[in-house]
């Protein structure tokens, strides 16, 4: 009976890790199907954009500022980002702005230090502002986030359907250190800005 007992204890946490394996791998490949068909709604996005003339308009714009330009797309970029705005658009006109490798380098900037901005708004306000904050579902999301840390945030910024401001705010809920959060964006963020970059500098 004993030895049937501790076979039963080792075959209980064994099926449970099979399971989370197979549910990490399902997981994945939802990701990375999604990732293939908003990489191609955000095109689709930016070519209704452009026909109706806003992007152009707006490259233009920023660009009239001259010397300036850079200052004024990093405001724009930080005020897209605290108001919940899709900052898609921005980031495709950035390579028409800059050129790629200069407007990647900008889009980067912009979109770590817009990041550290919503997390650092979001710690100082705390928890308690939020009108579900004893909401269990929030906070067992939360102590997810908690208990895996940097990788979690890793994942968030590799899942474009995932809203950025969404994301910001809601790591600055967690008890994550800001340094260790803006290394993290800092080298997650660059898939993907230098995706949209690449194309917004093709056209």
């Amino acid at each position: 009976m004993k030895c049937n007992s501790s076979y039963h204890q080792f075959l209980i946490p064994a099926t449970i890790q099979a399971m989370m394996f197979q549910m990490n791998n399902d997981y994945l490949f939802l990701m990375i199907k999604w990732m293939r068909i908003v990489f191609i709604v955000t095109v689709l996005v930016f070519f209704i954009w452009k026909l109706h003339g806003y992007i152009p308009m707006f490259i233009q714009r920023v660009q009239g500022l001259g010397s300036y330009a850079f200052i004024g797309f990093f405001m724009l970029y930080c005020f897209t980002i605290l108001l919940f705005l899709p900052i898609e658009p921005i980031v495709l006109a950035s390579g028409a702005i800059f050129g790629f490798y200069y407007g990647f380098l900008t889009t980067l900037f912009c979109a770590v230090v817009s990041a550290a901005l919503a997390f650092t708004i979001s710690r100082y306000l705390g928890f308690s502002w939020l009108p579900c904050s004893k909401n269990k579902l929030l906070v067992q999301w939360l102590e997810q986030l908690n208990s895996l840390g940097w990788k979690s945030l890793a994942v968030a910024r590799l899942t474009p359907f995932l809203p950025c401001s969404l994301v910001n705010y809601g790591y600055g809920l967690t008890n994550m250190r800001l340094f260790v959060y803006t290394i993290t964006n800092l080298i997650f963020f660059v898939p993907n800005k230098l995706i949209i970059t690449y194309i917004g500098s093709h056209l």
